[in-house]
């Protein structure tokens, strides 16, 4: 068992960050400003999927030491939503 580190606060800002960046790039506040929309299309979306995808598998944190009951888990509880 590895001891307990303390969470880096720069990772948490940023993935903080590139979620406030996916929520206001998906709101229609900007439909009437058409510079906005030019902003968001060329620099919010170029970088805010693999900001949070990057960040957020840096953040993660496998429980399991068996990657094949890890990947059984996972898929088991995938698909009991789709038969809720």
């Amino acid at each position: 068992m590895e001891p307990i580190t303390k969470r880096d606060n720069i990772l948490d800002i940023a993935k903080g960050v590139s979620i406030l960046l996916m929520t206001i790039t998906h709101l229609t506040l900007f439909k009437d400003y058409p510079s906005m929309i030019k902003i968001n299309r060329e620099i919010f979306m170029l970088f805010k999927m693999p900001l949070f995808i990057f960040i957020s598998g840096m953040l993660f944190k496998n429980t399991s030491d068996d990657f094949i009951h890890f990947f059984k888990l996972k898929w088991f509880y995938f698909l009991l939503n789709f038969n809720a």
